[in-house]
């Protein structure tokens, strides 16, 4: 379902997988901004899924972006029930690229925008209804939509499709080439948990300090 879901560009996206503790509010740090762009080339942008493999010559290609955005946080921490009970919202940094994040920083300066002219007119129980939810600014029609776009997981689907059926006899293709799909799960699994081994010691370390 998340496959084709719309991504929203003020909650998490379709695409996020791996992510690391956020410092508060604060920006990330070097060491928590190298660890996102290896997080981002390994899994991509949370919000549109692209490992940018096309940018090239740009050093930072992921942009640490705080899940969720701190502008919410701090509506959301506003609330009364909140404020009564002392609960705060936690926040992971997640990757995401360039061309997301700016068009998620123009959608919340909109809607932040749209909040100072709401209190600014009305009586106050008109002003209570009409403040935008910002943690909804960035779905709808502002989210992006990534059903129709071509990933690398469906070339990968073709080529086990391919390699299944390759020269071999149609008495094997009825039994669904167990054994040979199997030594291609164990290939793909081999090399999917070695990044993820590296992943993983690059948080560590980050932890660790």
């Amino acid at each position: 379902f998340w496959g084709i879901a719309p991504s929203s560009y003020t909650q998490l996206g379709s695409f996020a997988r791996l992510s690391i503790p956020a410092s508060g509010s604060s920006y990330a740090s070097s060491l928590q901004r190298k660890s996102i762009e290896q997080i981002g080339r390994l899994s991509g942008c949370h919000t549109c899924g692209s490992r940018m493999l096309l940018s090239m010559g740009k050093s930072a290609k992921f942009h640490a972006d705080h899940m969720p955005p701190n502008a919410v946080v701090k509506q959301m921490n506003d609330r009364w029930f909140r404020k009564m009970m002392n609960i705060t919202v936690k926040q992971r940094f997640f990757p995401q690229c360039i061309k997301c994040s700016g068009i998620q920083g123009g959608i919340l300066a909109s809607a932040t925008n749209g909040i100072r002219n709401s209190l600014k007119s009305g009586s106050k129980f008109l002003r209570a209804n009409k403040i935008p939810n910002l943690a909804r600014a960035g779905g709808g029609k502002a989210a992006y939509f990534h059903g129709f776009r071509f990933r690398a997981s469906h070339l990968a689907g073709a080529v086990v499709a391919g390699n299944t059926v390759y020269s071999i006899s149609p008495i094997e293709v009825q039994s669904g080439q167990p054994q040979k799909s199997k030594d291609i799960e164990s290939a793909i699994e081999g090399a999917a948990f070695d990044a993820l081994e590296t992943i993983i010691e690059a948080i560590q370390q980050i932890t660790r300090r």
